[in-house]
């Protein structure tokens, strides 16, 4: 069982210094605590997901990558400048950095044009080493993004459900209008949404609700793309979300995060999980 969206950061490194972090969390989530909690679950592999506030400072990720011996815990996204020289992309790719993500959510509208002078070597390293492009970024403005990606990259990888916007205004009861738009994708092979962190996507219902509403986002997605395109992630340790997720310890809501893969997936019978990431990874 894998676990394709988690994060790991050390809130005590960042105060001793880490002038380009966005904010600093008032924990600290470190890989020990996660595997105690995920392990009884059943997760047996996890990726690593850089986390957004430390932007591209992906030491600490890299730090506990080397450190690994078995596939638990041994592949990491990491997020990157677009300038960053191949051979650098190289070195990320053989530590187990597997793909790279832009949070482009509440940017600047210029931040999705991905100038294509700028961006087209990281483009062709990308191709080369066979790694994704993760997204995070408001659904209203995810058709630019990938308008513009698909051409040039391997694979995309869209997180959250790729948070359709009707969920900002309560449940979703019928096609988001993300899926009608996207669907023209859906074909290709080249495409991936990650089902995870349901608050995200309903942000206003208590989350036994969320989870319940994005029961049926996952059938409208299987419908679209198939059983072996939509990854399971916890989204541990629910970043600045921690307060809405089901469950008074830190076990209980993990235990209530990890149920959400079972109820997704119909008990493993609409869509496999591991089976997309094995796909996207090649691992």
């Amino acid at each position: 069982m894998i676990d394709s969206h988690m994060h790991i950061f050390d809130v005590g490194a960042l105060r001793g210094g880490a002038p380009s972090a966005r904010y600093i969390p008032e924990r600290s989530a470190l890989f020990d605590d996660y595997r105690k909690l995920s392990s009884p679950a059943g997760v047996d592999g996890a990726l690593l997901v850089q986390p957004s506030f430390l932007k591209t400072d992906n030491s600490f990720l890299l730090r506990h990558l080397a450190t690994q011996n078995t596939s638990f815990g041994r592949f990491g996204v990491a997020v990157v400048d677009p300038r960053t020289p191949p051979e650098t992309l190289e070195a990320l790719h053989s530590a187990g950095v597997v793909g790279i993500r832009f949070n482009l959510v509440q940017t600047d509208d210029d931040a999705l044009t991905f100038d294509r002078r700028l961006y087209v070597p990281l483009w062709n390293a990308l191709n080369r080493l066979g790694m994704h492009v993760e997204l995070h970024v408001e659904s209203d403005r995810l058709m630019k993004v990938v308008d513009a990606l698909y051409p040039h990259v391997p694979k995309i990888v869209i997180d959250h459900f790729m948070r359709p916007s009707e969920g900002l205004r309560g449940f979703i009861t019928k096609t988001p209008s993300i899926y009608k738009e996207i669907a023209q994708y859906g074909d290709e092979g080249k495409l991936w949404v990650k089902t995870s962190a349901a608050y995200r996507v309903v942000p206003d219902a208590p989350h036994r609700e969320a989870v319940r509403n994005c029961c049926d986002l996952a059938e409208m997605l299987t419908e679209m793309l198939g059983s072996r395109r939509l990854l399971w992630g916890s989204d541990w340790p629910y970043t600045q979300n921690a307060e809405r997720v089901e469950g008074e310890s830190p076990t209980e809501q993990y235990q209530a995060v990890a149920a959400t893969r079972e109820l997704w997936t119909k008990g493993g019978t609409l869509y496999d999980p591991d089976e997309a990431f094995r796909e996207l990874t090649g691992f």
